[in-house]
């Protein structure tokens, strides 16, 4: 016994190690298949599709960089809110799977997500680069129900240090993206201002 137990000892110390590589893949394997949502090179992206269940025209969001780059432009009419654009840039970047859907809750979130799903469709370089759908809340409103298109795998994203969910940062209503400038002008360039009561002009 004595004679064997070094070979003992050398033996589980080489199955430990196979199993911690093996482990070890297939971690990796998981963690690359699931890191799949976030687009990491916002600088790239140029366009944005964004679009509920409904069918609707007033429920579909294009969003385009302005070819001369100074901003971005909404349905190709308007002024994007700069600060509306830079925090969806920064989600779709930052986002992170944080645990698959519980097996008991699948059925119900891929309903709702079928039913109610917003899609984004992420361009770079004036190419599709990902498409996913973004769902409700997690029941404890720290994570939000997304899914990859093609897949019938959906998870809970979030961002790492944000407590809340993310659906609303996905708005696919028009007016929630754009400007609410009137119109541009610096301080000495305006001469004069007037107001006007339509209810009474004479005023």
């Amino acid at each position: 016994m004595k004679k064997n137990f070094p070979i003992l000892i050398i033996a589980i110390a080489l199955l430990s190690v196979a199993a911690y590589l093996i482990l070890s893949k297939e971690k990796s394997t998981i963690s690359e298949e699931l890191s799949d949502f976030a687009v990491t090179d916002t600088a790239a992206v140029d366009k944005v599709f964004l679009a509920d269940k409904t069918g609707l025209e007033s429920h579909r969001v294009l969003l385009e960089r302005d070819p001369d780059g100074s901003g971005w432009i909404v349905n190709k009419k308007f002024e994007a809110r700069k600060d509306a654009i830079d925090l969806l840039l920064h989600t779709i970047s930052a986002i992170e799977v944080r645990s698959p859907v519980a097996k008991a809750a699948y059925e119900n979130v891929m309903k709702r997500l079928a039913s109610n799903g917003i899609k984004i469709e992420i361009y770079k370089k004036g190419k599709l680069d990902k498409t996913y759908y973004v769902g409700n809340a997690s029941a404890d409103q720290m994570g939000t129900f997304m899914y990859l298109e093609n897949s019938s795998v959906p998870f809970v994203v979030h961002i790492p240090g944000f407590n809340g969910y993310l659906t609303p940062r996905y708005s696919c209503e028009s007016h929630v993206w754009k400007t609410k400038t009137v119109f541009k002008a610096k301080g000495p360039e305006i001469a004069s201002i007037k107001v006007e009561y339509r209810a009474h002009p004479q005023e």
